[in-house]
């Protein structure tokens, strides 16, 4: 007999709880946990004071709008759209996700460089990859009949890249707001690519149930479900540039200018011999 995973799951839980009870504190050695920790009641305000600061919204709409696709991909519509619309075998299919995963973990460390060495290009960064996810999945939906492989593979490796690119939303909140806040913005700027995808999962769902009948999914049918994607793409583009025009205000107000892009182009020439 197999042992009970979810009794044991559940006597761990309850010993991690007791151990956290018993010896962990919200304040160093020595310090009143009460001046550190905001009181109960301060705690809606708080929250409603970080969602409102710009930054927080800006890594809200990165995070929505890098990663609702590939969340709406992995969890539920690829792998259907992939056997399907695309004809590919499990076997097939199954191996482009294993190949997401490994580009992911590739493009990973290299999108937090570039995001650490270009401070203040964090939403082109965050523009770009989006830009190449709508790219892509234009010319995959608008392929007539199956799309090439190499189209495919290109369509993954995007996707691949919008994974950590969901991360650069979590730097605004962290340069823009006191380190006693991040913990509640963080947790704001996480919601937005699950949200979207829960949302565009339940979306497509529904809209292949009708458009359906209750029968089996055609190539035709999936092709106009992922077409859904637009609004997001939309509404998560509009979200980026106006929260960035709103931290770039504050942001001009105390005394940080992000130059135009013709100012770095003449900074660039001007150094050149």
């Amino acid at each position: 007999m197999f042992p009970d995973v979810n009794a044991i799951a559940a006597k761990v839980s309850l010993v991690a709880v007791v151990a956290i009870l018993g010896w962990v504190r919200n304040a160093p050695p020595g310090v009143d946990p009460g001046t550190v920790a905001d009181p109960l009641r301060e705690i809606p305000g708080r929250i409603v004071g970080v969602t409102k600061h710009p930054a927080t919204q800006l890594g809200f709409w990165v995070h929505f709008t890098s990663g609702f696709s590939m969340n709406a991909f992995l969890f539920m519509w690829g792998m259907p759209y992939l056997i399907v619309a695309q004809g590919l075998s499990q076997l097939e299919a199954s191996g482009l996700f294993t190949m997401l995963s490994v580009a992911a973990m590739f493009a990973g460390p290299v999108i937090g460089a570039l995001t650490a060495r270009h401070p203040l290009r964090r939403s082109t960064l965050a523009l770009i990859v989006i830009w190449s996810l709508i790219v892509v999945w234009a010319a995959v939906l608008l392929w007539p009949g199956r799309a090439p492989a190499v189209l495919l593979f290109l369509l993954v490796i995007v996707l691949a890249v919008g994974g950590p690119g969901t991360g650069i939303g979590f730097d605004f909140p962290r340069t823009a707001l006191p380190s006693a806040r991040l913990g509640a913005a963080n947790g704001i700027v996480i919601t937005g690519a699950f949200a979207g995808g829960t949302l565009l999962i339940l979306l497509m769902g529904v809209f292949l149930d009708w458009i359906a009948g209750g029968g089996d999914y055609t190539p035709e049918h999936l092709r106009l479900a992922w077409a859904l994607q637009a609004p997001f793409f939309l509404v998560g583009i509009t979200g980026i540039l106006l929260s960035r025009r709103k931290l770039r205000r504050l942001m001009a107000e105390q005394g940080v200018v992000v130059p135009s892009w013709r100012e770095v182009l003449e900074r660039y020439r001007g150094r050149r011999p």
